[in-house]
């Protein structure tokens, strides 16, 4: 067959001789290029052309003259002379010609593949769409794409197009693709589930603002420059962006914000005045770039033309919703209907693959069984041999390079082998699964992810997934927690101590409310968490946070809600209740512990009110030092703790008698009556506005319980505080504040010394009392029961404890039980106060070896859940961590101790793979900055003194910049903070030294070629290179190649590679030619901040050049050396190390941090010299001497 084929390839082709046969006109002057006019033909080896037709060649001369002076026409001149007189021909007859391919088309493909491969950042199938855009633009020409692409490379290689001819279609593209960026933004909004890459964006201009709020003239596309090649040797003028693609780009924009706004529209008068319990639920969203587009449209474009001055707090509360609700129908979220919960829809079912493999396995088990028997049993019904019959025909085949099964026992381990892998494949696909599961987990709600790990406290998700644990009913919940809340109790109006409590406070001025502002809003919101669980409304802290334009609304129908103006929505005082398992006794509704949600505007309302109580508060001093709760720059719990700890370390020291009772309250917060708290905010002169406010609010506080599915009625709540924002447990204090007074008048307590003595400590609701003998205890324990009876709240005995110490020691001769109530501790008992076990004193070995396994505990915990890098190390700082350091100052640990939590920490690490057992044991404590180097420009004083302060004033950040001005001197006057150069971020010490994008190319690029200088200096002088006298830094002007006989140092030069790597252009590149050794050394001037991150970056962008210069240079060793120091002068620990490796004197970095200071310095005191908001052309790139 094959010599057949061969035979039929040697006959000559349809229509004559390849070579052209007499009378087949096809003759050399008949011979017609693709476009059809006619071609001359090449001429004779060894000599010039004879019997030319002039006539040919003053056609040819007069379209060159022509082509001058109009656009070239790219099917014009392609095709070079033919080769011989009697011209080749193709396979269907036509002349074969051979392609000219002149600069226009040369252009053409360098400009179409730099625009298709992003300048060279996506070649993913290139060839193909290079191919298609060549033909798209010469359909006339008959070429292949490997033929094109071969082109591209000829093109490159012979330079073919001048390096400035490359440079200026690489600006060209750039531009273009900047201006598509811009554009596609609008379009992409269009589509809901588009999802906006950025990908490309980071190779050509890391700092591209993608804002739909540009100038028209920003968002219109520049002409393509694929359309119609452009010949750069001729003098051809450029089109600008025409009319029709600014109007279009217009129309383009504004239809989709008419659009987005008619959506608004709808939604607003669909749900305006509804219940906003019942509308749909807001997801939580993922943070992307496409999510922040829509925000800002809202604020600039569309919220505006919504509210006036006059809107009032339902209208403006619609507006959030509505607007939020667009925003997540752009974004292609589903919209969930009210009451619908994920648990609950979803049931946990398990995955499709997971039944299927449960089911080959469960096959599987049986066909071995029944191989088993048939083995075993010289008894073989019909059945069985049926059976197995049909099972050795499914599984003759063991493996593709093995004979088939033949024998039974053959295909009995086949079918174990395959059961063994499924199974094997079930559990990889579950852990991935849990992998997945508890990182997504874990990014959207961190705290249920912590909740979720306790061994005792499992979540509702635990309890549906066992089936098996009964829940109560919906009438038993509401029962039980309505019989606490519902009863409306009243405090003992005649109680003597309210006198004195008012007569103590009657000289302090009535607290002052100022009207909300939309400073206030901006505090508040920042402070809340974006996604925390909302109310009943479903609208998150995020969209309060985002929509800013309505912050000055949102102030001024605050101040009108808090002063009676307008009326309090029913729905901000309505509550729902979370329901969370205590204990296994799942049955019982008191083993529930309540999270309430309220709605997010209601926490707002209250924590400007908290804001305003603390001030007046802490002015007037009216809580009591003995409380620690709730008091703003103090320790709270481990404040306490330190104190209670020197109480018995004193009394333990002199052998002194002091007696100790633990009180705990019953549901303390639950307990509290209205009466009682509207009457304590009275007694501390807080401004009626808010008091009339509260009390109307409280009338109104009701809740519903939720548990998985059960959902009870609403609840009102009539006595206790209505928890779940910031001012319960500041109003639970203040309800408690007059206990303080009461005690400290009693002279009861334990003296320290001759002028200072302690009755009490107290956190929120734990108190514990201290006193110098039993008579005083009992007067003690006698004070706080009366107060306690009179406010009707009421002692919680099974965790009350008395403790009596006897000259240091505890004293279990007698069952000491005062009143009768209270159980005393004996010798060996213990209380866990504040968190930490104690008697007579702290056991500090006992409790440090408690807190040691429960470090562990939760790192194994955290280890075994496979979290990312990221997440996992963030888990361990979050919630293991805090284990020990809750204890810090309080139990004493060692240097010793440390150094060992460090070690089984590092151990633990490795043991779950996270670590190598080779690493350096610094990897996970190490600083990075080096603290003596970065303070050596101080100690070495050779900068003039305003220099030096001026430097320390940018390390203090009390520079003048807008952000300082706005934030910190509170500048009326200034309206933004945005940078004066870019107008992009906020104008920081940080954005100024190192972050603008405006400077990039000029003093930033200025202070990086500085420091390149020194060192290259450096080498060039120590492996001579160079010869002379060094020069100064800043005069010095490095070559581009220098090179010894034993050296070759590069210096901002690519290096060639075979294939492609886009980061093959290093600082300086330096080759020891006799070790084969290889320096690719980078220089980087970053924020203090980064200096870690871009040590790291630098070592993972040259990992692909390093390979490839081992292969190519044939080296032996490639080092990547990053040499970073901030731009404030602070010098990471890798940098004296990097200057190690290059054999460099270590106080080299005393020179490039002089240098990286003065520039800075320079760079900031020119930024604060031009008040203007211009931004210059970033094309010119200047370098300052």
């Amino acid at each position: 067959m094959e010599l057949r084929s061969k035979s039929k390839r040697l006959m000559p082709l349809p229509g004559g001789d390849r070579r052209g046969a007499p009378g087949a006109d096809a003759g050399r002057h008949s011979m017609r290029a693709i476009g059809g006019e006619g071609l001359g033909g090449r001429p004779f080896a060894g000599g010039p052309a004879i019997g030319r037709e002039p006539e040919q060649c003053e056609s040819t001369q007069s379209s060159q003259n022509q082509s001058i002076n109009t656009p070239v026409t790219p099917v014009e001149d392609v095709s070079q002379e033919a080769p011989a007189t009697k011209p080749a021909t193709t396979k269907a007859g036509k002349p074969r010609v051979r392609m000219q391919w002149n600069d226009d088309i040369n252009t053409f493909i360098m400009r179409t593949y730099y625009y298709i491969t992003k300048l060279e950042t996506d070649r993913t199938m290139y060839c193909k769409n290079l191919f298609d855009r060549f033909k798209l633009q010469y359909p006339h020409l008959n070429v292949s794409a490997q033929r094109i692409a071969d082109q591209r490379r000829v093109i490159l290689r012979n330079k073919l197009l001048s390096d400035l001819a490359i440079d200026n279609i690489k600006k060209e593209v750039r531009d273009q693709l900047i201006s598509e960026e811009q554009n596609e933004l609008l379009s992409t909004l269009r589509s809901e589930n588009a999802i906006l890459s950025d990908s490309h964006n980071s190779s050509f201009e890391d700092n591209l603002p993608l804002n739909l709020l540009r100038t028209q003239s920003d968002l219109t596309i520049s002409p393509t420059s694929l359309s119609t090649p452009q010949t750069l040797s001729q003098t051809q003028t450029r089109l600008d962006p025409s009319d029709t693609q600014h109007a279009k780009s217009r129309n383009q924009s504004d239809d989709y914000i008419q659009s987005v706004t008619d959506m608004l529209e709808t939604a607003l008068t669909e749900y305006s005045g509804s219940d906003p319990t019942a509308r749909p639920r807001l997801p939580r969203l993922r943070g992307n770039k496409k999510l922040y587009q829509l925000v800002d449209l809202f604020n600039n474009k569309i919220l505006s033309k919504f509210y006036t001055a006059d809107s009032d707090i339902n209208h403006i509360h619609t507006l959030i919703y509505c607007s939020a609700l667009v925003i997540c129908k752009q974004l292609g979220y589903k919209i969930e209907p009210q009451n619908t919960h994920k648990h609950s829809r979803r049931s946990f079912r398990k995955p499709a693959w997971q039944v299927r493999l449960e089911k080959d396995i469960e096959k599987l088990r049986a066909d071995i069984a029944r191989v088993t028997q048939y083995i075993t049993n010289n008894e073989r019904s019909e059945n069985l041999c049926n059976k197995v019959e049909l099972i050795f025909k499914k599984n003759q085949l063991h493996s593709s390079h093995e004979r088939n099964n033949r024998r039974p026992e053959e295909f009995l381990d086949t079918l174990k082998q395959k059961l063994s892998l499924k199974a094997q494949r079930l559990r990889r696909y579950k852990k991935a699964l849990e992998r997945k599961e508890d990182n997504k987990l874990f990014s959207t709600n961190e705290k249920v992810f912590y909740r979720n790990l306790g061994q005792q406290n499992k979540s509702d998700r635990d309890i549906s997934e066992q089936g098996d644990k009964e829940l109560p009913t919906s009438e038993d919940l509401k029962n039980y927690w309505a019989s606490i809340w519902e009863k409306d109790a009243e405090y003992n109006f005649e109680a003597n101590w309210i006198k004195k409590e008012e007569n103590r406070f009657q000289n302090i001025e009535e607290m002052v409310f100022d009207d909300i502002n939309r400073d206030d809003i901006e505090m508040f919101t920042r402070k809340m968490k974006s996604w925390k669980a909302a109310g009943g409304d479903g609208v998150h802290s995020f969209w309060y946070k985002k929509f800013y334009i309505l912050h000055d609304i949102l102030g001024r129908v605050i101040s009108d809600v808090i002063k009676g103006n307008i009326n309090l929505p029913q729905f901000l005082t309505t509550g729902v209740t979370i329901m969370l398992p205590k204990s296994k006794n799942t049955k019982d509704p008191s083993q529930y512990r309540p999270i309430t949600c309220l709605p997010t505007l209601y926490k707002l309302i209250t924590s400007c009110i908290t804001n305003k109580l603390n001030s007046h508060i802490e002015n007037n001093k009216i809580l009591s030092e003995e409380q620690k709760g709730c008091r703003r720059n103090h320790l709270g719990c481990k404040e306490q703790l330190v104190i209670d700890s020197i109480i018995l370390k004193h009394a333990h020291k002199h052998k002194r008698n002091i007696n100790i009772t633990y009180i705990d309250y019953q549901k303390a917060f639950d307990s509290v009556p209205h009466s009682w708290l509207i009457r304590v905010l009275q007694i501390y002169k807080v401004n009626p506005t808010i008091i009339t406010f509260l009390e109307s609010a409280m009338s109104n506080w009701k809740t519903t319980l939720l548990l998985n599915e059960i959902r009870t009625e609403e609840i009102p709540i009539r006595n206790g505080i209505f928890q779940g924002d910031s001012l319960s447990p500041l109003w639970f204090c203040l309800a408690m504040n007059p206990l303080s007074a009461l005690l400290n008048d009693s002279n009861n307590g334990y003296k320290l010394t001759h002028t200072t003595s302690i009755c009490h400590l107290m956190y929120m609701d734990d108190i514990k009392l201290f006193s110098k003998s039993d008579q005083a205890m009992k007067n003690l324990i006698e004070i706080t029961k009366t107060f306690s009876t009179d406010i009707n709240m009421k002692f919680g005995l099974d965790k009350c404890r008395t403790l009596r110490i006897v000259k240091g020691r505890v004293n279990a001769s007698q069952n000491f039980n005062i009143n009768h109530s209270f159980q005393s501790m004996d010798l060996g008992d213990s209380y866990k106060y504040l968190g930490i076990q104690q008697d007579k004193g702290i056991h500090h070995i006992k409790i440090k070896k408690e807190l040691t396994q429960e470090y562990f505990r939760r790192i194994n915990t955290l280890c075994k859940k496979r979290l990312y890098s990221k997440n996992l190390f963030k888990a361990i700082n979050t919630f293991a961590v805090p284990v020990l350091t809750y204890s810090f100052g309080i139990i004493k640990w060692t240097k010793t101790d440390i150094n060992k939590l460090e070690i089984r920490t590092r151990t633990t690490l490795t043991k779950h793979n996270y670590m190598h057992p080779k690493s350096a044991i610094q990897r996970t404590t190490q600083p990075h900055v080096d603290l003596k180097a970065s303070n050596k420009w101080l100690k070495l004083g050779a900068l003039f003194p305003e220099t030096e302060g001026f430097m320390i004033a940018i390390q203090d950040q009390i520079i003048n910049t807008r952000n300082y001005k706005k934030y910190i001197l509170k500048d009326p006057h200034l309206i933004t903070d945005k940078c004066r150069k870019c107008n992009r971020q906020s104008e920081t010490i940080q954005h100024i030294t190192s972050a603008c994008p405006n400077l990039t190319q000029t003093d930033y690029t200025h202070r990086h070629n500085q420091i390149c200088n020194i060192i290259h200096q450096k080498l060039a002088f120590k492996y001579q290179l160079l010869t002379g006298k060094p020069l100064p830094y800043y005069q010095y002007t490095p070559k581009p190649v220098l090179e010894s006989s034993s050296h070759k140092m590069y210096f901002d030069r690519a290096i060639l590679t075979e294939r492609t790597v886009h980061n093959n252009r290093p600082d300086i590149t330096l080759i020891d030619k006799q070790n084969k050794l290889v320096y690719i050394i980078d220089v980087a001037v970053p924020n203090t901040h980064n200096l870690h991150k871009t040590i790291t970056e630098k070592i993972h962008k040259y990992t692909e050049l390093k390979e490839e210069i081992v292969k190519i240079w044939q080296m032996d060793k490639v080092h990547i050396v990053p040499l970073v120091l901030s731009s404030t002068g602070v010098i990471p620990r890798h940098l004296l190390s990097a200057l190690r490796n290059l054999d460099i004197p270590e106080s080299t970095y005393m020179t490039m941090q002089k240098a990286a200071i003065l520039n800075t310095c320079r760079i900031v005191r020119r930024f604060l010299q031009d008040d203007t908001s211009s931004i210059p052309n970033s094309g010119n790139v200047t370098h300052l001497a």
